[in-house]
């Protein structure tokens, strides 16, 4: 098994929906995705973000983050993505030019 380690920034959001994503799972290979962590820094009144794993969301969304903050979500189960699904942070209400991130951990299991 190879380890999955990717971190997704953007420093330049723009005003409104956002969505940062991992990179897509390649048709042959499925990924276990084992814990993420999210922030976002800036204006965070009236923001809200959620976190989905192949379109579904897997986390409660969060409203008026604490900026700079970063939010772990561990032991998450058995989330498999697998034939181009990805992981997403949907950020709306967004201020422009605040910042956001998602760090993504797992695995890469062979199909």
């Amino acid at each position: 098994m190879k380890s999955i380690h990717e971190e997704i920034t953007d420093a330049d959001l723009s005003a409104g929906t956002n969505t940062l994503s991992s990179t897509v799972t390649l048709q042959a290979k499925i990924n276990k995705i084992t814990d993420l962590a999210f922030s976002y820094t800036g204006t965070v009144t009236s923001v809200r973000i959620e976190i989905k794993a192949g379109g579904k969301r897997i986390f409660k969304t969060i409203a008026d983050p604490t900026s700079g903050q970063t939010e772990r979500i561990s032991n998450l189960g058995n989330i498999f993505l697998s034939g181009g699904e990805k992981i997403e942070m949907v950020i709306t209400d967004a201020t422009a030019t605040d910042d956001a991130t998602l760090i993504v951990h797992g695995v890469e299991l062979r199909a």
